[in-house]
C-alpha cells in the first residue's frame, strides 16, 4: 500500500510531537508542514520568535519536508492558502 501523502499544519511544542511522528511512520509521506514562526501578538505584542521554531527548522531539515513560515505570508483569503499548498502537489 502506498504512503498516504500528507501536508501538515502544526505549531506549538504538541505539533512538534505529531511531527516527529509523521516523519518516522512509514505509513505518511510528510510532503510539506506549514508553522507559525512568531508568538501571537495576544500573548506578546513584540512578537519574537516561538521558542520551538528553530527545532521545526532542523527536524524538517533532517526529514527532507519542506517548511513554509505563516508568520512569513500573509493570507487574506482562504483560497491563497490553498495556492500555497498547491506547491506540494505533483
Amino acid at each position: 500500500m502506498n504512503p498516504l501523502r500528507v501536508i501538515a499544519f502544526l505549531a506549538r511544542p504538541c505539533g512538534l510531537k505529531i511531527l516527529y511522528e509523521l516523519i518516522n511512520n512509514s505509513d505518511y509521506q510528510l510532503v510539506g508542514v506549514f508553522t507559525h514562526r512568531l508568538v501571537p501578538a495576544s500573548e506578546n505584542p513584540a512578537r519574537p520568535e516561538r521558542n520551538e521554531f528553530k527545532e521545526y527548522v532542523t527536524t524538517c531539515r533532517w526529514g527532507n519536508v519542506p517548511l513554509v513560515r505563516l508568520a512569513d505570508f500573509i493570507f487574506p483569503r482562504d483560497e491563497e492558502y490553498a495556492v500555497e499548498c498547491q506547491k506540494f502537489i505533483p
